[in-house]
């Protein structure tokens, strides 16, 4: 008998990457590059994969939102390592939906449902987190994305129905 289950996989194309596209006008379309993954718990497989992120040395982040986790691959899909699990505390998540990276690598979790930022080092080592339930200042309902300007620190984390700006 065939799975009802649907099929998750991660799709990288250099859109998903938008880090990696060049500001010229006139640049090249995106192009498929690879795929991989299939649903489960296991290392390289996924429950709702939400978003990827690449950092600068071309190092793929997925934020797999059911798995409470982050998984990193290499951009041709080889498997890395993996952080995180079902909780609040530092390290842990309650659904995982944005995931960025700055230019020096660290990475930067939408850790929604407890309504923080947590910041981790290229391996998965915890560095620090921001936020709590709220509209305030330094508040958030339900954190999906984390998003860098010009500076090196993020300057937008959208939270539902808003714009929260200038982290640091």
């Amino acid at each position: 008998m065939a799975s009802t289950l649907p099929r998750f996989g991660i799709v990288f194309a250099v859109l998903g990457c938008a880090s990696l596209l060049p500001n010229a006008v006139g640049a090249q379309p995106p192009v498929y590059r690879a795929q991989w993954g299939s649903f489960g718990s296991g290392a390289g497989q996924f429950d709702h994969p939400w978003a990827v992120a690449a950092d600068p040395a071309g190092d793929i982040y997925v934020a797999d939102a059911i798995n409470h986790r982050i998984q990193k691959f290499t951009d041709t899909g080889t498997y890395l390592t993996q952080w995180g699990s079902n909780g609040s505390g530092d390290g842990q998540f309650d659904t995982p939906l944005g995931v960025a990276t700055d230019a020096t690598g660290n990475v930067y979790v939408a850790d929604v449902l407890n309504y923080r930022i947590q910041k981790f080092t290229d391996t998965g080592a915890y560095v620090t987190q921001w936020g709590s339930f709220g509209t305030g200042d330094g508040e958030f309902r339900f954190p999906v994305a984390v998003v860098f300007g010009p500076r090196p620190t993020p300057t937008t984390a959208m939270s539902w129905g808003r714009l929260k700006s200038r982290y640091h």
